[in-house]
């Protein structure tokens, strides 16, 4: 599957479940967001969207960057309608990385990636589900509101959104939002060929193609602490993707001679 790492050392942690024995009908995967620390809000938030909903939720948090060794773990008792699976780290290759392991974990037949700080989101779950059909099998959460960033960060955005459509034709807008809803359907549709060194989540929206639908966010991020990227990380940031664009417009050229008849 796409959502693999063999090189990645792991310590997971024991799975701390509600005692809702129903199967979960959606995971949620995220990490621990030391930095904003909005971590207890999203998970208010799924708990009272899981209970509006009738239903359970699994909640897959993985701590990337070893925050549970000074902070205190959440309690799934403390959220009713979730069941928490939580997730160590032992090696910290980035936030992507720590996504994609969550994925692995995660059970439920839908799977929705997204971050801590955008919290005021989780209310507009039901209305991505409900654009899932037989001819669509993912959709991809664009923010229409970035009032939690600064000038430097937005223009680097926008600029590294017309790069990526530029090398990959990939039209997507809002390509660095972290709200991705997918099916089990579209993950085999997203596998990547073995050994390429490409950009896992632009080469399976390019996979995808017309089974990926977007869906405009109405709520925004939290704002919080000031950025911490400077020119020179955002620089280094936007070099990393150059290169990983590249890399996955090659993937993407041998995934269509692999198809070719």
């Amino acid at each position: 599957m796409i959502y693999h790492d063999e090189n990645q050392a792991i310590s997971e942690g024991d799975a701390d479940q509600s005692l809702d024995t129903a199967q979960p009908s959606l995971s949620v995967v995220t990490t621990t967001d030391p930095v904003a620390k909005q971590l207890p809000q999203l998970l208010l938030s799924l708990s009272k969207l899981a209970c509006q909903q009738d239903g359970v939720y699994e909640v897959v948090v993985v701590d990337d960057l070893g925050y549970w060794q000074t902070a205190p773990k959440p309690r799934a008792a403390q959220y009713p309608g979730l069941e928490l699976s939580l997730i160590t780290k032992t090696a910290r290759h980035g936030q992507q990385a720590a996504i994609l392991l969550g994925i692995q974990q995660a059970k439920a037949p839908l799977i929705l990636t997204i971050d801590p700080d955008l919290h005021p989101c989780a209310g507009e779950i039901p209305e991505m589900i409900s654009l899932l059909s037989d001819k669509v099998w993912a959709v991809h959460g664009a923010r229409s509101q970035r009032e939690d960033i600064g000038r430097l960060r937005r223009v680097g955005s926008h600029m590294a959104n017309f790069m990526v459509q530029t090398i990959t034709g990939l039209k997507v807008k809002d390509m660095g939002s972290p709200v991705t809803l997918v099916t089990r359907r579209a993950l085999e549709a997203m596998r990547m060929p073995a050994g390429a060194a490409a950009n896992p989540r632009i080469f399976g929206y390019i996979a995808l193609g017309p089974a990926l639908a977007v869906h405009t966010l109405t709520k925004g991020t939290v704002r919080h602490a000031p950025s911490q990227y400077s020119l020179m990380s955002l620089a280094l940031l936007f070099a990393g993707l150059l290169i990983s664009s590249l890399k996955t417009r090659l993937a993407i050229q041998r995934r269509k001679e692999d198809l070719a008849p």
